[in-house]
């Protein structure tokens, strides 16, 4: 197996995007992980981050819904 040298760290902003977009951004850098046997996870780490908090903006939008920290001290955790 012939090694192939290394790009230098690269950085990228990224524009906003549609959840769906994110979800195959995210799948994908998983599969560049697993092909190339790179550390990714920072950058997976980053876009769980902005899922989950999208996630919970719109779970906060739907009828019914309460906060985190309201859940929190409902259930004595805070």
């Amino acid at each position: 197996m012939t090694t192939l040298p290394l790009t230098e760290s690269v950085s990228l902003d990224i524009p906003p995007l549609p959840r769906p977009a994110l979800d195959e951004l995210y799948h994908f850098l998983q599969y560049l992980q697993f092909k190339y046997g790179t550390d990714l996870e920072p950058t997976l780490e980053a876009i769980e981050d902005e899922i989950d908090g999208f996630d919970a903006d719109v779970a906060l939008q739907e009828s019914g819904e309460i906060s985190l920290n309201s859940l929190k001290q409902e259930l004595g955790l805070q």
